[in-house]
């Protein structure tokens, strides 16, 4: 389980994140959205020890984490990993393909309907036979 508590991220005197709550629990996935600059990439970095948040707490597993300033669980102890979106997709595989292989370990049809689900929510649906190939020099 993920526990974000009243987190904060300032950089270079900019507030990044602010009073972030944030539970996730085992097993659960979770999609991080925003516009550029929204703090997605810097929540992730706080979440896998890279940055220490400037405030509040994060909690693995009931475990304390991070604290303002202070990293308290090193990142390869944490199990988490994020990958960026630029170079993040299989270039073979079409947009659907591509989603549905991180949904591998559900059955089928679940995964199928997530998928669905996930590309409705981001508005790409009308992508989901585009083959990711020609996004991979974006």
């Amino acid at each position: 389980m993920i526990e974000c508590t009243g987190l904060g991220v300032a950089l270079g005197g900019r507030a990044i994140l602010s009073n972030l709550e944030l539970t996730v629990a085992d097993g659960e996935r979770i999609v991080v959205m925003g516009r550029s600059g929204a703090g997605k990439t810097t929540l992730l970095r706080v979440l896998a020890g890279l940055v220490a948040p400037s405030e509040g707490s994060v909690r693995l597993d009931g475990k304390l984490a991070s604290t303002a300033g202070n990293i308290r669980m090193e990142p390869s102890r944490r199990d988490i990993g994020f990958v960026f979106q630029a170079g993040a997709l299989w270039p073979h595989m079409t947009v659907a393909q591509n989603v549905l292989y991180g949904l591998g370990d559900l059955p089928r049809p679940e995964a199928r309907r997530r998928m669905t689900e996930a590309l409705e929510a981001c508005k790409v649906a009308d992508l989901a036979l585009r083959c990711t190939s020609s996004w991979t020099n974006r």
